[in-house]
């Protein structure tokens, strides 16, 4: 089961399919299935008001005040004492899970939205949504935006915030999740103190658990009655930089950094956000002598959207409509073909998201079709390096060159490699700043990096499997 749409029927029917998901997983699909239909019936009698977007179930039942709706309410109250219960007991079982899809399923059939359109909003899994790539001298380094709960990728510090009032324990989402699996935020922790005391930050390391290590939280002060919002969430997000490199220069070493979405609902300017949060993740890359890839981790996908159209934008990046040349479309086809026939690999990382970029035919960004292309090289690179007992460095241009050199891969091949590394080498400035033409990448530019991405896949292919031929 994935997040496309469904009908709320087979949204139940299949819900099996999800059993390889952790149990924190499965209740919150269940919960956005129950929030969805409620959603639904108040829409269809009438009485949806855009005060209740993103409210609790508690609020949207005080609604349903009509006899009709009695059977609904009792059945909502039902699913949510139990979902109540789940979260505040310290394991789940899968009996507790089977009791919980049997009272969603109450509720959508009492709801009467079995046939109604669902589509998931929870992250099932980890998904890269978008990505920026810079070349530093340690090697090449990412800043992704995923879809994920932060959670359950691997991190080796986790960055969270919540409000600054000494007075008060710290709360929120993150910090009753982080509660939930036994890890409690002690305020005593005091790292550093910024801005006059408007950011604070607590550090603590965390040993026994798989996906996190360590914890960074920012208390960060209300940006209420401040006469720029968005510069005061700039300071915020430098504050948290700036114990990042104490932490490392006290000998930390934090190879990954997850951060969800800080400052949460009460960022006002989604694209001043994500500049700043892009324009400081990578200037840290720059210099730290460890960081190699910094998580922005959204859990909404409702929220999602925002901030991949606010990166786009930010970054000035082109959107190309595949349709629109036939030459682009048949070559956009033809490497969607490739990505399909190949078989699951150690390259899949970079697989997934390129499949992703090109699957909107009438939107694709072609900095992401670049910068994933060019990941796609290194682990390609890497992998057949590592099978001839060839060491692999931290510099792209050197594994390629490394591949002809040593008769791994035919010249033509490795030129198309190492257009890919140009294509995908993105420099992130602002356009006013670029002085060379084209400013941006286009359509030329799209066309040129799927034929290299289509030939390195299929030179993949034939080294993977061991197949002889000359397709590509």
């Amino acid at each position: 089961m994935n997040d496309s749409p469904v009908t709320f029927q087979a949204a139940i029917d299949g819900f099996r399919q999800l059993a390889d998901y952790g149990c924190d997983e499965r209740a919150s699909y269940l919960f956005d299935l129950v929030d969805q239909a409620v959603d639904g019936y108040i829409v269809s009698r009438g009485r949806w008001q855009e005060t209740l977007a993103g409210k609790s179930l508690g609020k949207k039942i005080a609604v349903l005040d009509n006899e009709k709706d009695e059977d609904l309410k009792s059945a909502v109250k039902r699913f949510r004492s139990l979902r109540l219960k789940i979260l505040k007991s310290p394991r789940f079982t899968d009996e507790m899970i089977a009791g919980l899809k049997s009272a969603a399923a109450k509720v959508v059939s009492t709801a009467g939205a079995e046939e109604r359109t669902f589509s998931c909003r929870v992250p099932l899994g980890s998904k890269i949504v978008n990505s920026v790539s810079i070349e530093t001298i340690g090697g090449f380094r990412y800043f992704h935006i995923l879809h994920a709960d932060v959670f359950s990728v691997p991190a080796d510090l986790t960055v969270i915030s919540t409000h600054a009032n000494a007075t008060e324990p710290p709360s929120g989402q993150l910090v009753s999740a982080l509660k939930k699996r036994g890890i409690e935020i002690d305020p005593e922790k005091v790292f550093q103190i910024i801005e006059n005391g408007s950011t604070w930050t607590c550090f603590q390391p965390v040993q026994g658990y798989e996906n996190v290590h360590a914890i960074l939280t920012a208390r960060i002060k209300a940006s209420r009655g401040r006469d720029d919002p968005t510069e005061f969430f700039d300071r915020a997000v430098k504050g948290i930089f700036t114990s990042l490199a104490a932490l490392e220069y006290l000998g930390h070493r934090f190879q990954t950094v997850n951060m969800p979405v800080i400052y949460g609902q009460r960022i006002v300017d989604y694209q001043g956000a994500i500049r700043s949060l892009v324009q400081n993740s990578l200037t840290w890359l720059k210099k730290s002598d460890h960081t190699e890839c910094i998580n922005f981790v959204v859990y909404s996908s409702d929220e999602l959207e925002q901030w991949n159209t606010a990166l786009n934008s930010c970054l000035g990046r082109s959107m190309i409509a595949a349709g629109s040349n036939e030459v682009l479309a048949g070559m956009t086809h033809e490497v969607i073909i490739e990505l399909e026939a190949l078989p699951d690999s150690s390259i899949n990382t970079a697989l997934e998201p390129l499949r992703r970029a090109l699957s909107a035919r009438d939107k694709i960004c072609v900095q992401s079709v670049c910068i994933f292309g060019r990941k796609m090289c290194e682990l390609v690179c890497c992998q057949l390096l590592e099978k001839q007992s060839l060491k692999a460095s931290n510099d792209l241009c050197s594994n390629i060159e490394r591949l002809r050199e040593s008769k791994i891969a035919a010249p033509w091949i490795c030129s198309y490699m190492h257009s890919l590394r140009i294509f995908g080498n993105e420099t992130v400035h602002e356009r006013s700043e670029v002085k060379y033409l084209p400013r941006t990448l286009g359509q030329n530019d799209l066309l040129a990096a799927l034929t290299a991405v289509r030939a390195v896949l299929a030179f993949w292919r034939l080294v993977s499997t061991g197949q002889n031929g000359d397709r590509g």
